[in-house]
């Protein structure tokens, strides 16, 4: 296999796993959303376009204390953003 075509099926890969870790995310901020606002009364619930996510893992932290959601939703962020990152920092950067 050429070189070129190992780069290509490499970022293929990368791709793919960036878009898993990001719906991996986004599906588990939404899943929070949904169960915090069916605890929540009516004029205190979050409205779909709101994009704190912060805000809605500690309400939901407070109504599931033993539960890994925000954990996981916070380690895929903090993943995808640290490997979004550095694949775009190696792929502009000039080849030697």
């Amino acid at each position: 296999m050429s070189r070129k075509a190992t780069l290509t099926i490499t970022r293929l890969i990368v791709w793919f796993i960036l878009a898993i870790s990001i719906l991996v995310s986004a599906v588990s901020d939404v899943v929070m959303k949904m169960q915090v606002n069916d605890k929540l009364p009516e004029n205190d619930r979050f409205s779909w376009w709101n994009r704190d996510a912060w805000t809605v893992a500690r309400r939901y932290q407070e109504f599931y204390p033993e539960s890994f959601l925000p954990l996981v939703s916070l380690c895929a962020f903090l993943f995808s953003m640290a490997f979004g990152l550095t694949f775009l920092f190696i792929t502009l950067r000039p080849a030697n």
